[in-house]
């Protein structure tokens, strides 16, 4: 059995637990949100011969290229399925 203090600090600590559960859901729900929201991007090489579009989510998660040539043009590099893709020029 426990006495009173211990009880008050089991009911703080699964308090606790249970904020950071409800947080931990909130995150979720907001980046599934967030990632179900699209946005047309288009882009090209360096030379703008190949020209594309593609539909992607508003927040990206990207990559950033140490090549000369992306480092110059400080280009960030994301992957999305060929059915988001359309080759507009090239």
């Amino acid at each position: 059995f426990m006495n009173s203090k211990s009880q008050v600090l089991v009911a703080g600590f699964f308090a606790t637990l249970a904020v950071v559960a409800a947080y931990t859901l909130h995150k979720k729900l907001k980046l599934r949100r967030l990632q179900s929201e699209t946005k047309a991007y288009c882009g090209s090489c360096h030379c703008k011969n190949v020209q594309f579009e593609v539909i992607a989510p508003k927040h990206l998660v990207v990559w950033d290229c140490n090549c000369s040539i992306c480092k110059m043009k400080k280009n960030w590099h994301f992957i999305v399925p060929n059915t988001s893709f359309q080759l507009l020029s090239g």
